[in-house]
Parts: structure tokens; sequence; C-alpha cells
């Protein structure tokens, strides 16, 4: 008998972590964060886009997750959502407000450059300013915060 309760726990418990649950409080969570920013607390705000971002992730979120980072000095996340966000093609939201988001999208390259590294031995995990960014060979070209930088290489057997 104990394991039917068990049982409706964990249904109800798989239901609740179910895209289709979580969709229906994008909205509310978008409204919330707007809000949150016309009061200026953009640390609140991002939370709240960030969950509506998890829920449901579309152009008009990532826009609006694209301002709150460029408002916090988050200059990477900042040019990775606005740039998602632009991307969008035929999103009525996207296409209303198209010309500040390119302003804001120019203003946070501003604050962006690029580092091309390479180096040995391979499988060295990379580290900028302490971050992870990847291990040697990198795919490619890293986006980082204009200014100086401190780059780690880590390779066991190896000085850092």
């Amino acid at each position: 008998m104990r394991a039917a309760p068990l049982c409706i726990a964990l249904t109800a418990a798989a239901l609740a972590r179910s895209p289709s649950v979580h969709a229906q409080d994008h909205e509310p969570l978008l409204r919330q964060g707007v809000e949150l920013r016309r009061r200026g607390d953009d640390a609140a705000a991002l939370q709240a886009f960030s969950a509506a971002y998890a829920a449901r992730p579309e152009a008009r979120t990532a826009a609006q997750l694209g301002a709150v980072h460029q408002a916090l000095g988050h200059w990477r996340d900042a040019e990775r959502f606005l740039r998602e966000a632009l991307a969008a093609v035929g999103d009525p939201w996207i296409t209303r407000n198209r010309v500040a988001l390119e302003a804001s999208s120019a203003e946070v390259s501003r604050h962006l450059g690029t580092l091309d590294l390479q180096g040995e031995p391979p499988g060295a995990e990379v580290l900028i300013d302490g971050h992870p960014m990847g291990r040697l060979p990198l795919a490619g070209p890293l986006r980082v915060v204009a200014g100086v930088l401190t780059v780690t290489l880590r390779a066991e057997g190896h000085s850092s």
C-alpha cells in the first residue's frame, strides 16, 4: 500500500519538470523581469529572464537576457544572447526592436576582443582570468573582455 503514494509523487515530480508545464510560466517571468529592470534591479531581473529562457528559449527572451547582461557588464553573455535574438527571422518582437538591439550589440562589441591562442601541450586547460575557456588546441578564437587579461595554461606534468 505504501508504493502508491511514492508513484504519485514521482509522477507529479516528473510533470513539474516537463517543458509544457514550465512553458506556461514563461510570460509571467518575462513581465516580472521587465518590471524589475524598470525598478533598477538588474540582478533580480537576470534571474527572472534566465528562468523564462529555461522554460522557453525564444528570441524575445534572449534579447531581454542580452540587455540585462549588458547592463550588468557581462559582455560575453550579452553578446551571445543579443546575437541569438538578432538571428531570429520573422519574430515580430525582434522586428519591432531590431534597431535598438543592433545598437546594443554594437555597444557590447566595443567591450570585447578576440584572442587567437595556440600552444602546447595538447589537452592543456586554458584559463582566462581564472575562468576555464577550453583545452588546447582550441576550436577557434576566443571572445574575451577587452583589456589586460591573465592567460594560464595548465597541464599535468607541466608548470602553469
